[in-house]
């Protein structure tokens, strides 16, 4: 789009070139988001200036998750928890945890359905929540689903923090059973 408006004639040709900082993964790690044309030339400026340190790979991604581009997808999101509480179908939690959105340890009521919708259009502070867990000297997570990203991701994060602090896939029934072992020693 960025292109097409370099092109043409018309000077009220007007688009949209977001990108934005999508995910904080790391230390040294971050993800960026946004339109393909911003994405691209922000590539172009960085592999350009061959900063010492400094890595681009491009995600093969189907959306700009994570950032503004997307708030169209977290109003429907917004909708559908609004009617599932109004059914009386969302219930609150009973114990607290740390969102991705504000990587600060909460219980209040009310605040986490909101706050997942938010992760929608907004960065995931994943660094941010493991060192907020480190510094409550909370030394053990699952990641559930396939895969160890985030295992990976928090390996560094503590490393960095000099820190202990272990990662558990869980992905099947059987790693399942062995998260519950580890929860009860």
């Amino acid at each position: 789009e960025a292109k097409r408006a370099r092109e043409s004639s018309d000077t009220e040709y007007n688009v949209a070139c977001t990108v934005e900082p999508a995910n904080f993964n790391a230390p040294g790690q971050v993800v960026v988001s946004g339109s393909v044309d911003a994405v691209t030339e922000l590539e172009k400026i960085i592999t350009g200036k061959a900063i010492r340190g400094v890595m681009v790979k491009r995600l093969s991604v189907s959306a700009p998750f994570h950032s503004s581009l997307m708030k169209p997808a977290r109003e429907v999101m917004d909708k559908i928890f609004a009617q599932a509480k109004a059914k009386g179908l969302l219930g609150e939690l009973s114990t607290c945890y740390i969102p991705n959105r504000t990587a600060k340890m909460t219980q209040e009521k009310g605040v986490i359905f909101p706050l997942l919708s938010e992760q929608v259009d907004h960065s995931v502070l994943w660094k941010q929540s493991v060192e907020h867990l480190i510094e409550n000297e909370i030394t053990l997570a699952f990641e559930f689903g396939p895969g160890k990203v985030l295992q990976g991701l928090a390996k560094r994060i503590a490393k960095n923090k000099e820190a202990k602090f272990e990662t558990v896939p869980v992905y099947d029934l059987e790693s399942l059973k062995v998260a519950q072992g580890m929860m009860k020693s």
